[in-house]
């Protein structure tokens, strides 16, 4: 028998949320079908100021409320496109917006936004969501979660693979068939270079690479950046954008006694993206094996071709060739996350995140 899922994902880059509708049967994914809703104006502009910490707990409140009323209406249009029936879909898989994410130190936490009763309530179907903080209840760092799934669709009795996705934060996940599944968060993907884009030129995000490739790499910087304590910090390890962002950026910027030309700052950003991803492969699986990509940054063609460049011993190809939209393959995996929570199976990687066990994820709102 097939169940049908939605799954719900709201990345770091705050464009807004990706929606996939998912038949499942019991060993493979039967088909599915998915769509980004982007965020309004004032909604976005309201995520960015809460990024920036200048919104006041009342006001986290209401965007909180905001954002599940969003994704209620996004799903509910959704399946309304399709002629489903809500009584026929299981579950919904709710990401929520990640707005901090701290899994280390004393008391580590992790906080997701986007009201889960509000979607239970407004689309009449069963949400899952909260899915970190089990995981990190036992001493995990609630992330990377996608591990899991990868490990499901692509895994390969013969090959090594390598799952790397390419969001505000990049991830890799290495499948090798004779060894222990590994996971981490290598660091920034696309939001140095979003935010960048979007504090110097207005823009949200650098269009193929384009600028980026007019610029030139600044080995002094570069050289700064990639000596941080997080890409020295040996897995498991997960970020954010609390962490990479450009108050961190500039942290580093003012270290420098001459000005870096704007366009070869995002030249070194987008640099820093290729080596800590090529770093943080290597340093775990130097043989050349499969990558396939997935995540938006798929789309910025100069950042790929820098991967394939430092990475030439390897097979590199898009997450479609085994028919996945690598723009959603990350909702794809949140519909797989609230099957497993629904058939109450554990689907956190203990060797990926550092829990002491596995356990079953999320939280059940009911209709």
């Amino acid at each position: 028998m097939s169940s049908i899922y939605i799954g719900l994902m709201s990345g770091t880059s705050l464009d807004g949320a990706d929606i996939c509708i998912v038949e499942f049967d019991e060993n493979k994914i039967v088909s599915y079908q998915g769509k980004t809703f982007h965020f309004t104006k004032k909604l976005s502009e309201k995520l960015f100021e809460l990024r920036e910490k200048q919104l006041s707990l009342k006001s986290l409140g209401k965007i909180d409320k905001a954002l599940g009323n969003f994704f209620s209406e996004c799903i509910l249009d959704f399946i309304q496109e399709f002629s489903l029936q809500n009584k026929n879909i299981s579950a919904i898989g709710s990401s929520g917006l990640t707005i901090y994410h701290h899994p280390t130190g004393s008391n580590p936490f992790t906080i997701q936004i986007g009201d889960p009763n509000v979607i239970s309530k407004k689309t009449k179907i069963d949400v899952i969501s909260d899915f970190r903080r089990a995981d990190i209840a036992l001493n995990g760092e609630g992330a990377p979660l996608t591990p899991a799934f990868h490990k499901w669709y692509f895994g390969n009795e013969d090959k090594t693979r390598i799952i790397l996705n390419l969001g505000g934060i990049a991830n890799i996940t290495i499948i090798d068939p004779k060894k222990n599944i590994v996971g981490l968060d290598t660091g920034p993907a696309n939001t140095l270079i979003d935010n960048w884009s979007r504090k110097i030129w207005n823009i949200p995000f650098d269009k193929d690479g384009q600028l980026a490739k007019q610029g030139k790499i600044s080995s002094s910087l570069l050289n700064l950046l990639t000596s941080d304590k997080y890409f020295l910090r040996k897995p498991p390890k997960s970020t954010g954008t609390e962490y990479f962002n450009l108050d961190w950026l500039y942290h580093y910027l003012n270290q420098l006694d001459f000005d870096i030309e704007n366009k070869d700052i995002l030249r070194t950003l987008t640099q820093l993206t290729v080596l800590t991803i090529k770093n943080s492969i290597e340093s775990v699986i130097p043989e050349p094996c499969e990558i396939i990509i997935c995540g938006g940054g798929v789309s910025n063609l100069f950042l790929i071709e820098q991967l394939k460049n430092q990475l030439p011993r390897h097979e590199i190809h898009s997450s479609q060739r085994y028919n996945l939209d690598p723009n959603l393959v990350e909702s794809i995996a949140f519909a797989w996350l609230a099957k497993q929570r629904i058939n109450k199976i554990p689907s956190n990687e203990p060797l990926v995140t550092g829990a002491d066990r596995k356990t079953i994820l999320g939280s059940i709102h009911s209709k």
